[in-house]
């Protein structure tokens, strides 16, 4: 293992577990197959990030893998073998480049950046992967760590929409889904959506309240969607389509009920999707006007996609909690979104 010595404020925090750098000639052993790869320099994800995590959480890699390619001049591709689920399983096939998995993951071959503050935090090292000589040299780089903050999506958007293309027939049976519910309408007055995601489950789980986790409550449904109502409504009237995604409709659908009685509010539907997969359901709520999201990277990222105004859970994760000591919302949430309470 190869020690790191550096100056710079910026990383006065990293130490030799931060960076995995090998002697052994990088550049050996590697057959180009096309002459217009000669000159070309890789980064690729170390393979602890092929552990089987969710969708949110792979798109968040996906986010960083292009910032850090960006800020490298790399090309950012994928292994040709991914042991467990990767985002073709999701949307349409990814146009990265391929490489095989004994270049990329041959022993002591390649330099390993890992993320340093935990996993809800932008890392400034990655806008400078190659802050020593041997990492710029190095045919290829590796990152590991999960990437979860907005500053990793920015100056790529066109690219990460493109990667993040959804399946056809999601999208015909979403859009028939919106135009069935808008037709359903009686009113003449112009119609506004809104996506609701509430995420429960998981998040309620001994070790994810120890840990930090928090779901949202009454009080954040009551004023987003009033939030929303009066938006709409400020300088002409509305009818506001509001469409509920979540793994607890019960508990959904008591708060609304609720909600609908207590506030007593004119020109407004409540449609929940029931029985449709992950992918119906954030495409859905990335073709909104609004969105209202809940915890959880599922609802970054459809906010993210739907690229409207958004109201997130502020509240998220506990105050003095684990998961919320190296947490900043000003680098997790994009600048723009609104948050509550």
């Amino acid at each position: 293992m190869y020690s790191v010595w550096f100056t710079g404020q910026e990383f006065d925090h990293l130490n030799k577990d931060s960076v995995n750098l090998y002697t052994d000639d990088v550049s050996s052993n590697f057959n180009y197959k096309t002459p217009s790869l000669k000159d070309t320099k890789f980064v690729s994800f170390a393979e602890s990030v092929f552990n089987g995590r969710r969708l949110g959480n792979l798109m968040f890699n996906l986010a960083a893998l292009f910032y850090v390619a960006e800020h490298s001049n790399r090309t950012a591709v994928l292994p040709v073998r991914i042991p467990i689920r990767w985002l073709d399983e999701y949307f349409e096939d990814s146009t990265l480049m391929r490489l095989p998995n004994e270049f990329l993951y041959e022993r002591n071959r390649h330099p390993i950046l890992k993320e340093r503050f935990g996993p809800v935090v932008y890392d400034p090292m990655f806008r400078n992967p190659h802050f020593e000589p041997r990492l710029e040299k190095a045919l290829a780089l590796l990152i590991d760590g999960y990437f979860q903050s907005f500053n990793y999506t920015i100056g790529h958007e066109n690219k990460l929409k493109r990667e993040f293309t959804f399946k056809d027939q999601t999208k015909e049976a979403v859009e028939k889904f919106i135009d069935v519910h808008k037709s359903d309408c009686s009113s003449k007055l112009p119609i506004k959506t809104v996506g609701v995601h509430v995420r429960r489950g998981d998040f309620l789980k001994n070790a994810a309240v120890d840990y930090g986790f928090t779901v949202v409550n009454e009080d954040y449904i009551n004023y987003t969607v009033n939030y929303f109502h009066e938006f709409f409504n400020t300088n002409s009237q509305s009818f506001i389509i509001y469409f509920l995604c979540s793994d607890d409709i019960a508990w959904v659908n008591r708060t609304i009920v609720y909600l609908s009685l207590a506030q007593n509010l004119e020109n407004t539907k409540f449609v929940f999707s029931i029985g449709h997969d992950a992918m119906f359901d954030m495409y859905l709520m990335s073709k909104n006007d609004g969105v209202i999201m809940s915890t959880g990277s599922f609802s970054w990222w459809s906010a993210w996609l739907a690229n409207t105004t958004t109201l997130y859970y502020s509240k998220f994760p506990r105050t003095n909690s684990q998961f919320r000591r190296n947490f900043d919302p000003k680098l997790y949430y994009n600048p723009e979104w609104i948050g509550y309470p």
